[in-house]
């Protein structure tokens, strides 16, 4: 009898970081809960994650459940990636482009719930959005950023425990809690196409007339740089589009400015 690629093989982290190998999807798709809004009783993050028909997963191997309950939100490898380059002159004067793309990618915004299970630092930075948390019944239907809630805060143990990670749960563990649900949501996955400036350049050729007064072969001014723009989804706001939120918060690529002369005797 035959089975589903990776039917014993797979764990939850592998579909929501897109290394399992799903019958029928393109290799490299990573799936995300199916975020539902936010409560507008307490502010808290809401699923599609079957607790209303779990009967039906019971008995069901990890390959199964988590195809049901997950849902496909894009690939992690681009379909297309690629450079321009071009050069243009006009008299004594030179303008170099190159530009990187990528198309049909898709990532995640970095995770910014951690703090939910690990606790708050002083020597770590909170993510500037929690400025738009849940705070009051209303408040749910302008933003997606859940309610800061703390141990004594209603229902916070109903959102810091899921369902399928009791002990006496005969279904596959689907997630540990809604904090880390939520960063790995279908919410927070953003289209990963853009369009980079990597470098440009301008050169200025002094011209033959200073050369010989000078007694040069050449002389030349660049000024050049790197990393200039990059074209993007808005929200990403900063993140770049190759840095997923699959791994750590990494620095975003900075601009560099050069300056250069180059003087042939």
């Amino acid at each position: 009898m035959s089975t589903l690629p990776g039917q014993e093989t797979y764990e939850l982290s592998d579909f929501l970081n897109g290394t399992a190998v799903v019958e029928g999807m393109p290799i490299g798709t990573f799936y995300s809960y199916k975020y539902m809004g936010l409560s507008p009783v307490d502010g808290g993050p809401m699923f599609d994650d079957w607790e209303d028909r779990k009967s039906e997963l019971v008995d069901l191997d990890k390959y199964s459940v988590y195809t049901k309950v997950l849902v496909p939100s894009g690939q992690r490898d681009p379909d297309m990636t690629g450079s321009i380059n071009n050069t243009f002159n006009y008299k004594q004067w030179r303008l170099g482009i190159s530009l990187n793309y990528s198309i049909g990618g898709s990532t995640r915004l970095f995770r910014m719930m951690e703090d939910f299970v690990n606790g708050y630092s002083a020597e770590a930075n909170i993510n500037r959005d929690m400025l738009k948390a849940w705070k009051k019944p209303g408040d749910e239907l302008t933003t997606d950023i859940p309610a800061i809630m703390g141990s004594a805060s209603n229902g916070y143990n109903y959102y810091s425990y899921h369902w399928s990670s009791a002990s006496t749960s005969d279904v596959v563990k689907i997630a540990d809690n809604a904090w880390t649900m939520y960063d790995y949501s279908d919410l927070r996955v953003v289209s990963a196409d853009y369009l980079k400036i990597s470098s440009i350049s301008l050169t200025y050729e002094f011209p033959r007339r200073i050369l010989s007064r000078w007694k040069l072969e050449r002389l030349a001014l660049t000024l050049g740089a790197t990393n200039l723009y990059t074209f993007c989804n808005s929200k990403l706001r900063g993140q770049t589009p190759t840095q997923g939120g699959f791994s750590d918060i990494q620095l975003s690529d900075t601009p560099t400015y050069t300056i250069g002369l180059n003087l042939n005797f």
